[in-house]
């Protein structure tokens, strides 16, 4: 359906003269992402209406999505699993901040000290699909160490201030980018098995 959705707007833009028809790939890809970013945070958004977690909702996912787009991580294969997968983790937050109670400032703690070397180690990850250069990689570094520290630093104040709710949706947020690393380790390690 999506594919479907990308290609007649990338057809649409061709015949329009809009795009060259030689990048006719490159914009269904990005706007087949672009119809599923949409999706996805059109959900989230819905959630954190009827939750009424519209601030926990937004500190998460402006955390996740920010440290993911520059440390990397697991890709899904189809879009729908993609969907279901982000939906979930975010979901997971909304129950987790609704029944752990007393136990959000540890839940923080450990989830933070346990992603923090994690994404520090090996930061950014990149996609087969999309290899880094060496400057792109050193910059893409830097950059998620710099908002890894910034997202650690936030996490810690909130601590404080006893926002325990808005300190779990960035240590939440933070172990899922860790998560994410680490499924895309473990998917190169059995791609590299196969192949030998």
């Amino acid at each position: 359906m999506l594919r479907f959705i990308a290609e007649e707007i990338t057809l649409y833009l061709i015949a329009n003269k809009i795009i060259k028809i030689e990048n006719r790939s490159f914009y269904i890809y990005g706007i087949e992402l672009f119809i599923n970013n949409l999706f996805i945070t059109a959900t989230i958004a819905i959630i954190a209406l009827v939750s009424k977690t519209i601030l926990l909702s937004l500190i998460f996912a402006t955390t996740f999505y920010f440290l993911r787009a520059y440390s990397g991580g697991y890709h899904c294969k189809k879009y729908i699993q993609c969907y279901f997968f982000s939906i979930s983790i975010y979901i997971s937050l909304i129950l987790a901040n609704a029944y752990i109670g007393n136990y959000k400032s540890m839940i923080s703690i450990v989830l933070l000290c346990a992603s923090l070397p994690i994404i520090f180690i090996h930061s950014p990850v990149e996609h087969k699909n999309n290899p880094l250069t060496i400057k792109e990689k050193s910059k893409y570094r830097k950059i998620s160490i710099t908002l890894l520290t910034a997202f650690s630093i936030m996490d810690t104040v909130f601590l404080i201030l006893k926002q325990q709710d808005f300190s779990l949706a960035t240590s939440w947020a933070i172990s899922a980018s860790a998560v994410l690393i680490l499924l895309s380790k473990k998917e190169d390690i059995k791609h590299e098995e196969k192949m030998s």
